[in-house]
């Protein structure tokens, strides 16, 4: 434990004598005064949130008494300490099995006193609906109200929940209600309300590992030209590239390699780039003139998802063939996701790599990452079983402060050091050794990786030595959990990808398996970081239970294989040596290629701030009329500017002199033409210009962001260029849905009955 966590361990150890001291007055409550309690904190809160850290000895109290009287469980100290830590707004490090779920109860609570609504952040629906089963009755005894929503749950089951004091539901379902609701065309159709506080559970998943993995709503009838994809595919295929490590390689080489190579996958942010080589025979391929000018972004789309396909994307990996289609893998479980596509084109240029049908292209109506998703919140903190490897990022991209809570009872599982073969077939072996040594006696494995095609290796591998296990792959999360739960039973063997079931508890089946030495845990692939890897370690030795991990892998792991150079005086403890730097090496590129993409990032998040903001006002205003003659006057003003037929209609319309004041004659006219409809048709003429015209700018915005990245490396200002194009196309957007709302309001046309 690092110093500031023991300095914040102390701090809470002293605000855990007050809360004792309202216990012993607390526990002789009856039901009703107990819930009375509530309404008194809220009256001494007063909607002030400054206020909450004077009640919380007595509100965490009052907690800890209901979930005696509900659950029959008195809540550990490390659980309350736990639950300090996340109302402060900081992320908690707990361990597995530390009791995390009844460790949200106290600052939920607590906070919802002040009149905000809490919204409990899962990464799955089966997750949040059985926390929100395990915990509602608590809530309910205190007299607060609790939601959940999943991906079944209807429009009016949505509006409800989000009216709860207590809303549990998957980080999913959170951000793509918020895009809905950017996307909802009246008032009545929002669902969510504001976003008061946020609790993360599995907080290093969902902030860190899926981050920057963007929600998209897209409109999925875009037909795709095959062509373009092929086209583009054939063109990468006759390029010459080189994947290098920029800062292992001196700067006069590096330059030397971008005059012989059309393209550099450059492996420290995993982008790929074009050399001036390559531009030129882009421009020949496709003769054009100048390969990056704006009026070329289709082409550079192509091109770019083209080289994303061949160099980023590998088969059995992100993604496979089944059946003559492109299957996504998610890689925060290392399963496939069913329904679920690439975004943006990569779809179909992985399609023409693989020589397989294309499908439809969707275009992006709506999109937001759960990073620039979770800042939108007043305040966010979070809990997981490991946090502190990521400290550094946590604190840089959402300034939060990360604290180690101790454990109720001391560990007793056994991490055994790794054990590095020389190949796979080597370590296979030792993998089937081991589990026939536990199998015979009874002790439950589990055996974690990060692929699915290691896992189904390793699953046929038992079948030929006829030993049961089960395998998850593919399946849901419900049934993923019960499998997982039961992992811990005597006997058992279960081969899972790590994140499998993340969550869920795995209890020893018996004191027999105590016996044996608790749940022996085999990782056979290092993760992309060192934090997955404690992860798996995790699921052994909950709550002081006996257990054992160790790590058997081999330098032919394809992540590691092109960053581990053997020789033949590597021992073992060499070989270790170099797989946990490369494993380094790969945690830093990730970080640094996450930074880079929170650059691209935070520029779209800006123009979606204010255009969802111009959308809200328009929905919620009852002046709609004062809206309009602002946007006709600010048409008028740069109607000169715009299109010949814009122009030509309004001198034709209301002449060159005066102009301003014959506009505002005419939509005066309309005013009265239209009667009562007016507000409700200007309403709808102003967001279909908007959504139409924002549907438009994500779409260029993403290719603007493609051709940069394309752009050579040695181009030491792309970045600063991509800034400069964004704000021209943003002021562009702005003018266009003036002139689209200006005009349509102005030349309006009232149907009759007969037309």
């Amino acid at each position: 434990m690092n110093i500031d966590s023991k300095n914040k361990v102390k701090k809470l150890k002293k605000i855990i004598k007050n809360i004792n001291q309202y216990k012993k007055s607390i526990e002789n409550l009856s039901n009703n005064e107990l819930a009375q309690k509530t309404a008194r904190l809220k009256e001494i809160v007063n909607h002030k949130e400054e206020k909450l850290d004077e009640v919380l000895p007595e509100a965490f109290s009052v907690v800890y008494e209901a979930c005696k009287r509900v659950l029959n469980i008195e809540a550990f100290d490390t659980q309350l300490m736990c639950g300090m830590v996340m109302h402060e707004g900081n992320i908690a490090e707990m361990k597995t099995g530390e009791g995390k779920t009844l460790s949200a109860v106290f600052p939920a609570y607590l906070n919802s006193l002040s009149g905000k609504c809490v919204h409990i952040i899962t990464t799955n629906d089966y997750l949040a609906q059985r926390d929100k089963e395990q915990t509602e009755k608590i809530f309910n005894l205190l007299g607060l109200s609790v939601g959940v929503i999943t991906d079944k749950s209807t429009v009016e089951e949505r509006k409800k929940a989000y009216k709860c004091d207590i809303v549990y539901g998957s980080n999913k379902e959170f951000g793509f209600d918020y895009l809905r609701d950017s996307l909802s065309k009246t008032k009545e159709g929002i669902v969510q309300n504001k976003l008061d506080f946020a609790i993360i559970d599995e907080a290093d998943s969902i902030l860190i590992d899926e981050a920057l993995l963007p929600l998209i709503i897209s409109n999925s009838k875009t037909k795709v030209n095959p062509d373009c994809y092929i086209k583009a595919n054939d063109f990468v295929n006759t390029l010459n590239g080189i994947a290098i490590n920029k800062h292992k390689v001196k700067w006069k080489k590096y330059q030397k390699q971008l005059e012989i190579y059309d393209y550099v996958f450059e492996q420290d942010t995993y982008s790929v780039y074009l050399t001036e080589n390559g531009a030129k025979k882009a421009e020949e391929c496709y003769k054009i003139k100048n390969f990056y000018d704006i009026n070329n972004l289709k082409i550079i789309h192509y091109v770019y998802e083209a080289l994303v396909a061949h160099n980023l994307m590998k088969k059995d990996v992100d993604y496979i063939v089944q059946d003559g289609k492109v299957l996504v893998v998610d890689q925060n479980i290392g399963r496939v996701s069913k329904g679920k596509h690439f975004n943006n084109g990569l779809q179909q240029a992985i399609e023409a790599k693989e020589y397989v049908e294309n499908t439809n292209e969707g275009q992006i109506l709506a999109t937001i990452t759960f990073q620039n998703y979770f800042k939108m919140y007043k305040k966010i903190s979070g809990m997981t079983g490991t946090i502190m490897s990521a400290k550094r990022e946590i604190e840089n991209v959402y300034h939060l402060q990360c604290y180690e809570i101790p454990t109720n009872k001391p560990i007793k599982r056994i991490d055994k050091k790794m054990k590095v073969y020389s190949c796979n077939e080597a370590r296979d072996k030792a993998i089937l050794s081991e589990v026939k040594e536990a199998y015979s006696k009874g002790q439950p494995v589990l055996i974690g990786t990060s692929t699915i095609r290691t896992s189904e290796n390793l699953s046929e591998m038992l079948k030929e030595e006829k030993i049961p296990h089960e395998l998850l792959n593919a399946k849901n999360p419900k049934e993923e959990a019960s499998i997982i739960s039961k992992a811990g039973e005597e006997g058992k063997v279960t081969i899972a990808t790590n994140m499998a079931g993340r969550g869920t508890d795995i209890k020893l089946g018996s004191n027999k398996v105590k016996q044996l030495g608790g749940l022996k845990v085999i990782g056979v692939e290092l993760n992309d970081s060192q934090r997955i890897d404690n992860q798996l370690r995790g699921r052994s030795g909950r709550q002081g239970d006996v257990g054992e991990s160790k790590f058997l892998i081999s330098v032919e792991q394809d992540m590691i294989k092109p960053l581990v150079r053997k020789n033949k005086f590597d021992n073992e403890r060499s070989l270790v040596k170099k797989c946990q730097n490369a494993q380094r090496e790969i945690e830093n590129r990730n970080y640094t290629a996450r930074k880079a993409e929170i650059k691209f990032d935070d520029i779209v998040n800006l123009h979606r701030s204010i255009i969802y903001e111009q959308r809200r006002k328009i929905l919620q205003t009852n002046k709609i009329e004062g809206i309009s003659k602002t946007i006709i006057e600010k048409l008028i003003e740069i109607y000169s500017t715009r299109d010949k037929l814009v122009i030509t209609k309004i001198e034709e319309g209301f002449g060159k002199e005066n102009t301003l004041e014959e506009a505002l004659k005419k939509y005066n006219l309309n005013k009265k033409i239209f009667g009562n409809e007016f507000n409700l048709v200007q309403v709808e003429i102003m967001i279909n210009a908007i959504d139409l015209n924002w549907k438009e700018h994500l779409n260029t915005m993403e290719s603007l962001k493609e051709a940069t990245r394309l752009k050579v490396y040695g181009r030491k200002n792309s970045m600063f260029e991509h800034q400069i194009e964004s704000y021209k196309l943003f002021e562009k957007l702005q003018n266009q849905i003036i002139e689209d709302i200006g005009m349509n309001i102005l030349f309006a046309r009232k149907l009759e009955q007969n037309d």
